[in-house]
């Protein structure tokens, strides 16, 4: 997660989750809380996918619609 200023410069970036080949788990909460303590006005979310897949997984857009 990188968090932002109000003129959206990265001011700090943060590891929430590191999960392993097949899964990562992942609590919405988690992913707030340090913007939310730092006072960040917007958050980038990002993850990648270490077999080169693209596709998201149901847990991908169960996460997602979470942050939503």
């Amino acid at each position: 997660m990188f968090s932002s200023d109000t003129r959206h410069q990265v001011v700090r970036q943060v590891l929430i989750y590191q999960g392993n080949v097949n899964t990562s788990l992942v609590r919405i909460g988690g992913i707030f809380r340090e913007a939310l303590r730092e006072g960040c006005p917007a958050i980038l979310v990002a993850h990648n996918h270490p077999n080169s897949d693209p596709t998201p997984s149901p847990e991908d857009v169960a996460v997602t619609k979470g942050v939503v």
